[in-house]
C-alpha cells in the first residue's frame, strides 16, 4: 500500500470524525455513543446494587461494540436498554 493511500484514508477518517462531532444529537453518529456510553457508565456507578447491574453491564458492552462498528443507532439501543435496566433516564 502507497503512502498516499494511507494519507487518505486518514484525511477520510478525520473527516467523518468532524462531521460526527457537529451532528445533530437526534442522528445517530461516533459522537452520540460517547455521550451516551458516558450516561451509562455513570449510571452504573450510582446503581452498583442494581438487581438487573450485570444485565445493564454487558448491555453497555454490546452497545460499545456496536458504535465501534458504525452501527451507530444498534448501539445507541442498547446503551438505552441499559439505561432502563437499572432505572435510570436517557436524557
Amino acid at each position: 500500500m502507497s503512502v498516499k493511500f494511507f494519507a487518505t484514508a486518514i484525511i477520510a477518517a478525520g473527516s467523518l470524525f468532524a462531521a460526527n462531532a457537529f451532528a445533530d444529537d437526534a442522528t445517530p453518529s461516533f459522537s452520540n455513543c460517547v455521550k451516551m456510553e458516558k450516561q451509562v457508565k455513570t449510571a452504573l456507578d450510582a446503581n452498583q446494587q442494581a438487581s438487573n447491574y450485570e444485565t445493564a453491564k454487558s448491555e453497555m458492552r454490546a452497545g460499545r461494540g456496536y458504535c465501534a462498528s458504525g452501527l451507530y443507532q444498534s448501539g445507541l439501543d442498547h446503551f438505552a436498554s441499559a439505561l432502563k435496566l437499572i432505572g435510570a433516564h436517557n436524557g
